[in-house]
């Protein structure tokens, strides 16, 4: 499943976009994804701990009896430099590569904080990280409760992985059916998803990267009756089409062959397949797979 064509695909696309590969590109990257990000992942509160640094450096000639030697200073600042311009220079620039800007952000702080002086820069400084830890508090909860009381009941949060083997985790609702209902010999198809783990049932996928069987022989066959055949030959009895992630993938640089869309299930009913069901994010209302079962 891995040769030149795959080899040139995971390369390019581990690349920043080619309207981010220059250096204004690159710089609005950093702030998109790491001081403005959408999520809130940072947060332009990071710009707070080396202006703290900045404002209680001693100043050049002070004397400042409990003035602080400044080497410490010094040495979190050029690794927080040094991790930056890695950030910008060697990854795809995707704000999850940047976490490890937060070891010396809250080092530098912790200097920052402990070297204020005077009663107004202490209490300014204070509120501003007391609010920064009420937002991030706040948000968590959010999704705290979101995740484990998606309607009002609590998860079960002992052993985690049974809240998606079971279904009851959003986005997972497809694993209830496979896992609780279907035949334990059943033999399924993934399309879109790679998550084989949570599956209690033989699966077979590929990540988007490797060439896929099934899109091969889609893209050879003459006829729905073919591509069916196939399927069969392979010993499948489901093919589990995820769109949510194949929406994902492609509206990224990944991308998904566009021969996998509804239309080609649709085609391939009379031919041997049974749409089995439609699954959705429960409390959205929101469809996101399809499983589809491989007649005999």
């Amino acid at each position: 499943g891995w040769g030149e064509a795959e080899s040139r695909h995971f390369e390019e696309c581990h690349r920043p976009l080619p309207a981010q590969r220059s250096l204004s590109g690159r710089l609005r990257e950093l702030w998109h994804q790491v001081i403005a990000n959408e999520f809130r992942l940072f947060g332009p509160l990071v710009l707070l701990t080396p202006l703290v640094v900045v404002l209680t450096m001693p100043r050049r000639g002070s004397v400042d009896p409990q003035r602080r030697a400044r080497l410490p200073e010094a040495l979190l600042a050029a690794l927080l430099a040094v991790q930056v311009l890695c950030w910008l220079g060697t990854t795809h620039l995707y704000a999850r590569f940047a976490v490890v800007l937060l070891i010396p952000l809250a080092l530098l702080g912790g200097r920052g904080m402990g070297a204020l002086r005077g009663r107004s820069a202490v209490l300014v400084t204070s509120a501003l990280v007391l609010s920064g830890a009420g937002f991030n508090l706040a948000r968590f909860l959010r999704l705290y409760t979101g995740h484990f009381y998606p309607n009002d009941v609590r998860l079960p949060l002992e052993g985690g992985s049974e809240l998606f083997t079971s279904g009851q985790a959003a986005g997972f609702e497809h694993l209830a059916l496979i896992n609780r209902e279907l035949p334990p010999d059943m033999h399924i198809l993934m399309l879109g998803d790679a998550k084989a783990f949570y599956f209690q049932r033989p699966v077979d996928y590929c990540v988007v990267f490797n060439r896929n069987p099934f899109v091969e022989t889609v893209r050879s066959s003459r006829s729905p009756q073919e591509i069916v055949d196939w399927l069969r030959r392979q010993g499948y009895t489901h093919v589990l089409v995820n769109w949510s992630e194949i929406a994902r993938l492609r509206r990224s640089a990944y991308g998904f062959p566009p021969e996998i869309q509804p239309q080609l299930f649709t085609d391939l009913i009379p031919a041997g397949l049974r749409h089995v069901k439609t699954f959705e994010v429960e409390e959205l209302h929101r469809p996101y797979a399809d499983l589809y079962e491989v007649l005999r």
